[in-house]
């Protein structure tokens, strides 16, 4: 009796042992869940745990100007010199989940996706390759519209312009507001920052990619495939892990539920040739024409 209390006190001790060390050598990646704002909307999602990798593992200084192949051919670019990998990688440790979440092909394709999408919302200009190798080439907006609703919340001040700025484009005061507290910056006052500094421009793209906007899911989310679409998403066209929905998202007032579309095509043209060169299959959801756009 006593042979065999002391066997299974053995026997848990080196139990102990053994999850103390698989504790010990596992680490997420960044340490943190998610870069969204607080007090967002709730969504049906159930992010996966962020993996063992560092996003610059993925996106390399080569790849990024494989991805921004504009920088390589330009006249009259802005964004030739303004957008840069270190700025980029500066911005991506704010938001310590962005394509490092899920398996190494979700990773890819989150990645694929986020440079499609800015890419296409940042085209401009007649370049060698056509509008397909224009992407990044446009820092602010031709379209000097205000943008500014009423809020009680995010006030516009007297002057100021809340026109598209950075990788997507962030527009609207409100939108101004919310990511400037996110991310560190007077978003109300001094919006022009989006236009003169690269991290905080990347870091407003991936504000805007990391939370839900409204009643809509992240495009984080949705790209991974996490976010649940209710019957009303569904019925809408809607589905999860799809390229087309995260168009949606972005611009769906402007190019979903109308059919095939030069706008529309021109942000599939970006996701096929970004998955070509990171090597994910992008799959048959990649446009949103049959979806109607969310409210």
């Amino acid at each position: 009796m006593a042979f065999a209390k002391l066997s299974l006190a053995l026997i848990f001790s080196l139990l102990l042992v053994l999850s103390s060390l698989v504790a010990a050598n596992h680490c997420d990646c960044g340490g943190k869940r998610g870069g969204r704002a607080q007090g967002g909307h709730s969504h049906n999602t159930t992010s996966p745990s962020p993996p063992t990798i560092d996003i610059g593992a993925l996106v390399s200084s080569d790849l990024f100007d494989q991805l921004l192949d504009n920088k390589k051919a330009v006249m009259g670019c802005a964004g030739s010199s303004f957008y840069t990998h270190a700025s980029f990688m500066a911005a991506a440790k704010a938001f310590p989940a962005f394509g490092c979440t899920g398996s190494p092909e979700q990773r890819k394709t989150e990645i694929a996706a986020f440079f499609a999408q800015t890419s296409a919302q940042t085209a401009g200009g007649e370049l060698p390759g056509g509008l397909l190798s224009s992407g990044y080439c446009m820092v602010e907006s031709h379209d000097k519209n205000r943008y500014c609703q009423q809020s009680e919340a995010w006030p516009c001040a007297p002057g100021k312009s809340y026109h598209g700025r950075g990788p997507l484009q962030l527009k609207w005061n409100f939108n101004y507001g919310a990511c400037g507290r996110a991310v560190g910056f007077d978003g109300i006052i001094n919006p022009e920052i989006v236009a003169k500094d690269p991290e905080v421009a990347f870091k407003s793209a991936l504000w805007f990619w990391m939370t839900p906007q409204g009643n809509t899911p992240s495009c984080h989310d949705v790209i991974l495939g996490v976010w649940k679409p209710s019957k009303v998403d569904i019925s809408a066209g809607r589905t999860t892990g799809c390229y087309g929905t995260v168009t949606n998202i972005i611009n769906g007032r402007e190019e979903c539920g109308q059919g095939p579309n030069a706008h529309g095509k021109v942000r599939v043209g970006f996701y096929k040739r970004l998955g070509v060169l990171l090597g994910v299959d992008t799959g048959p959801n990649v446009d949103c024409y049959n979806q109607k756009p969310w409210n």
